[in-house]
Order: C-alpha cells, then structure tokens, then sequence
C-alpha cells in the first residue's frame, strides 16, 4: 500500500520574536498545513520535538497546539508526536492515552519499555505498512550513567555512545519486520555538519556532542530530524533531513525558505521526497546606519 507521510518539526508554539508574538504566523502555517494534508491525502503527520517553545505554555498555546489536533482528527490523518529539549514530556504526555484513541501518538520522553517507541503505521488488511521509529530528545539521564570523577571529553564521548546505542536498540526491534516495510526514524539532536541558526539552544553538551550521519542504523528508509531550524540534508544524503522549522523564528532565518517534507512509499520499497514550502505572514527585516537614515528606509519599504 502507497503512504504519504509528512515530516515536520519545531514549531516552538509560544515563541516571541522581539517581544512579537508568533500565534498570527502559527495560525496561517496550520491553515495551509491543513489544507495539504486534505489535497495530498496525507496519512501520517510526523513532528519531531519542539512542540512549544516554554516547558510550561501558557492556556492560549495549549488551546492552538490542541485546537489543530482537533482538526487532524476529522481529517482522519494519524499524528506521531515526540518531545523535543524545550517540551516538558509531563505536559506533552498528559494526554497520550486518549490522544492514541484518536490515532494521535505522543513520545514525550524514553519509555520504560523501548518497544513503545515504535509505531506501526497498517494497511486495510492489516498488515504493516510502514514502522515509526519515534525516539524523542534523549536526555542525559536517558542515555547514560554520570561516574564521578569523569572528565569533560570522557562525558561527550559518553553522551555519543549513548545515542548510538539507543538507536541501534531500536533498529534491532526492527528486525522483525519484512524488507519490503519502510522504517522511518525520528529523532531530536544535534547532528554533525548542521547549519544552525541564532534560535536554537545548544543540547547534549553545548552540541559538542554532535552526532555522526554514519552512527545512525542502517536500516533506516529516512530520517525525521527535528531540532536545527534551517531545512536541510545532512552529509549530502537526501534521506537525512532537518525539516526545520515551519516559520522564522529569528532574523537569521530571514532569508530561509521553509518547508514541509512530503514522504511517499513505492511499490518497489523506494521513497520519493516533495518539499512543500511553507507562506509567510510577514517579511523580516534589518535596517542599519543613523537614526535619520533608518526613519528614510523604513519609510521607503512602508510605502513599497
């Protein structure tokens, strides 16, 4: 059976950008994402980490997270939801149980049963069409034991390893499916060689801990990275990518073009990519020079 997946990422609901508030710009980004997922007759939605922007968001943030949910659900698309540095798996787990009722999967954080982290994604006669590697934002704790007396380079090493071998758990939980099933990993983290903008915060070990394309299992179909705002492959593979976030979140992003990436299965066990570049509410801006000088540029660019 054909699938049409959707791969996208750091939303950072919430979010300010000079003390702006973003909801205007998240609000068109689920309007036109609604409305691709109904034209494209997408199946499954994935969002790799950074839902909201705040451990705690505000009722306002919950309600728009909650409110495009909702609509998803009407539209009969399954949802894979995994938590990013910023979310706090408590807020995002609270509801899972009746979410996967409604074919709404939430991975806040490591389950304590690894096996959890993988979702099947079944055809009408239900058999498995695609496997979900949903890993979130693997923290310290996750990942590793602290031994005292440990050295810097030793807990980088470490913190690597760790991800490595996380990964590598889950691959082997793969084995099980035929060669003709798509696997799919997610995942947030830093990865080695990725452009980064002004708006990230810096996770496992101030990203000295960066993670190597080549570390990843090689069972993978494609992997849904989240994290790295700026959309991007990485290590030149095409199936390795950051979908970055959907709308700018600081004025290093200006000049990105933002996307969705479109995830569609072959009979031949292939995957073909479509990006799908997001619209802009506003134009982001900078104006340098006098105060005499910027009064005259900002007046030209009102006026168009």
């Amino acid at each position: 059976m054909l699938m049409r997946i959707l791969h996208t990422a750091d939303w950072h609901l919430g979010i300010k950008l000079h003390k702006k508030d973003l909801s205007e710009d998240h609000n068109l980004f689920f309007d036109w994402l609604i409305k691709l997922i109904k034209d494209r007759k997408i199946d499954v939605l994935l969002i790799s980490g950074d839902i909201f922007d705040q451990a705690n968001p505000t009722n306002e943030t919950r309600q728009l997270y909650y409110s495009f949910l909702k609509q998803l659900i009407l539209l009969k698309c399954k949802v894979i939801i995994t938590g990013g540095n910023h979310d706090s798996p408590g807020i995002l787990n609270a509801p899972k149980e009746i979410l996967k009722m409604l074919e709404v999967h939430v991975i806040g954080n490591v389950p304590e049963n690894i096996e959890k982290e993988i979702v099947e994604i079944k055809d009408i006669a239900e058999n498995v069409a695609v496997a979900i590697c949903a890993v979130p934002y693997l923290r310290d704790s996750d990942i590793r034991v602290a031994t005292e007396g440990e050295s810097y380079e030793t807990r980088i090493e470490q913190t690597r390893l760790g991800i490595k071998k996380h990964y590598e758990k889950i691959a082997e939980l793969c084995m099980k499916y035929e060669k003709n099933v798509p696997i799919i990993f997610m995942g947030h983290l830093f990865a080695a060689g990725a452009s980064i903008s002004e708006s990230e915060r810096e996770i496992q070990i101030g990203n000295l801990a960066d993670f190597n394309a080549s570390d990843f299992p090689k069972t993978f179909s494609y992997l849904a990275l989240g994290h790295i705002h700026r959309p991007q492959k990485i290590a030149e593979n095409d199936f390795i990518r950051y979908s970055g976030s959907p709308i700018p979140l600081s004025f290093s992003e200006k000049e990105d073009k933002k996307m969705v990436i479109e995830i569609e299965t072959k009979d031949d066990n292939t995957l073909s990519l479509t990006e799908h570049f997001t619209p802009s509410c506003r134009i982001l801006k900078k104006f340098a020079g006098s105060l005499e000088q910027i009064s005259k540029e900002v007046k030209f660019f009102k006026n168009g």
